[in-house]
Formats: C-alpha cells, structure tokens, sequence
C-alpha cells in the first residue's frame, strides 16, 4: 500500500480513496500477491469485497468483476473493501476466530478425539430429563390441547347427547 494516497485519486474521503487505489493495478497486485502468501486477514465479511474483485478479474471473469464493482462502488466513501494485510511470515495474528486450512482426514481425526465440554454435556442431560410432573399432566393432555387450540368455542362446545 502507498505510503501516500494519490492526490489525483477522485474521491472526497480517505476510505474512498484507499478504496480506489485497491481497485488500481498496483493495489490489485498487492492483493493478489497477499492472497497467494497467505497474508490477508478478514475480519469482516466486507474486506473481502476488493480481493474476489482482484481474483476475478485474474481469473477472467471480466463481467462478474464489473458487476462486483457496481455493487460496490456506491459504498466506497462508507466501508472498506480492502482487507488488512500482514507484512510477513512473523507477522503477529490476532486471537480468536480465524479461518483455518486443513485437510479432511486431520479435521475428522481431530473430530474422532474431541470430548464434549462439561457446561455442554450438562445442559444436554438436562434437557433430555424426565420433567413430567403430576399434577401437570391433564393440562398435557391431547385433550386439552383441542380445547386451546380451537379457534371457536361451537368446535368444543359438548354436544347433547
């Protein structure tokens, strides 16, 4: 990223302008370069936005590239699209939830040996209990349940006989 942005580049707002530039050819080279290397972090679903603008366009989907951008660009002052980028390999990565690449057989071998959290198994104990009281059972009841269902009191009225 430029130390500076480009004074030429129009737009009115700093984002919109870093917004911009990303969308140039050196920003999409930058973006396409940190993607290869692994060195994008996205924290928010948004800065995802300009990397699959850059990868579509490498990839040759010129169309849905545009598309993309028209979508985009009336938010441009507003949000940004441009992802944080690590500036290497012993860059710090933050805590907490990032996405990691892994092969099928390591997920579901480290799935095989998971154990369940304590709080977890509690709660699914206790909602598996039997909470069947008594006193409560005639309101349970099929019966009851066609008298509080009925939208009318002629459907449960008692019929003579």
């Amino acid at each position: 990223m430029p130390a500076e942005l480009p004074g030429e580049a129009p737009a009115a707002a700093a984002r919109e302008r870093l917004n911009l530039w990303f969308r140039s050819d050196d920003g999409q080279r930058l973006l396409l370069d940190a993607l290869s290397a692994g060195r994008v972090a996205i924290q928010l679903p948004e800065e995802g936005a300009l990397p699959v603008l850059a990868w579509l366009l490498e990839a040759g989907h010129g169309a849905s590239a545009l598309d993309l951008l028209d979508a985009l660009r009336p938010f441009f002052a507003r949000l940004r699209f441009y992802p944080r980028i690590d500036r290497g390999a012993d860059a710090p990565r933050p805590a907490g939830a990032i996405v990691r690449v892994a092969a099928i057989g390591e997920v579901a071998a480290a799935l095989r040996t998971a154990t369940p959290q304590p709080r977890f198994a509690a709660m699914n104990e206790a909602r598996q209990a039997d909470h069947s009281f008594p006193l409560l059972q005639p309101l349970a009841s099929p019966d009851r349940r066609l008298r509080t269902s009925a939208r009318n009191w002629s459907d449960v009225a008692p019929t003579p006989d």
